[in-house]
């Protein structure tokens, strides 16, 4: 979905964060490979942790924008980055 995002015409901010979610994602992926290859050391594990969080945050901010629009361009159109 987050892909579809970014290769569709969306708003700029809808893009920015569906890129960063994916960012999140890859990193999320690659630690949770780290942890297992590596005993689960505690800085590979604490970083996991926290980018999960953001994953989360970002995830949460997409479902937002796309569940309502109008808001999102009300709020982009207030702020001048529309």
């Amino acid at each position: 979905t987050l892909l579809l995002i970014l290769l569709a015409k969306a708003p700029t901010m809808l893009k920015v964060s569906a890129a960063a979610g994916l960012l999140l994602l890859v990193t999320q992926t690659v630690l949770g490979i780290s942890n297992v290859v590596f005993s689960l050391p505690i800085s590979v594990a604490t970083a996991h942790h926290g980018t999960a969080a953001m994953l989360l945050i970002v995830m949460i901010t997409v479902v937002y924008m796309l569940k309502s629009p109008a808001r999102t361009t009300n709020l982009l159109s207030i702020t001048g980055k529309i």
